[in-house]
């Protein structure tokens, strides 16, 4: 049975949000054509915070399936993205908000980020980390990798 997907692309010059019924992530990137440059976020509404779903754009691009099978709304010109520091952090609020609400209440052991920096026409890896830096940075590091690679490196060889 096909989901409801909600996203905010980014396209040729500016952001937009989206919406389309699928049968998997794979099947909404699809429909949602070929000019998208990237993905700022993807998921279903039902797994969208209270206030995401309440959203006034995602609210117009849920309208917009009422006449298509996909839909777009005008979310912001590139150049108006702001400044890069503000979106990172608020990743990590979203991050915290959406773990606090789906989990309860719970505690922040080591926890690190990278993050790749484009400075002029040079591209370099950033990255901070908070807790023990031995062992704990390179293991915390590696478990993120090995999940990012599609498994979760749980130590065990």
């Amino acid at each position: 049975m096909p989901e409801l997907y909600v996203a905010l692309l980014h396209l040729p010059g500016s952001f937009v949000y989206a919406a389309t019924r699928a049968e998997s992530v794979a099947a909404a990137v699809a429909a949602f054509g070929d000019e998208v440059i990237g993905i700022e976020w993807l998921q279903t509404f039902d797994s969208l915070p209270p206030d995401g779903q309440s959203n006034e754009a995602v609210q117009a691009v849920l309208a917009g399936l009422l006449d298509a099978d996909v839909a777009f709304v005008e979310g912001h010109d590139e150049d108006e993205a702001g400044d890069p520091a503000e979106v990172l952090k608020a990743h990590v609020d979203h991050w915290v908000d959406e773990a606090a609400e789906r989990f309860g209440e719970f505690s922040i052991g080591a926890y690190g980020f990278a993050v790749e920096l484009r400075i002029d026409d040079e591209v370099e890896l950033g990255w901070a980390y908070g807790g023990a830096m031995s062992p704990g940075a390179a293991e915390l590091f590696g478990r993120a990798a090995e999940q990012a690679r599609g498994g979760v490196d749980r130590g065990d060889g």
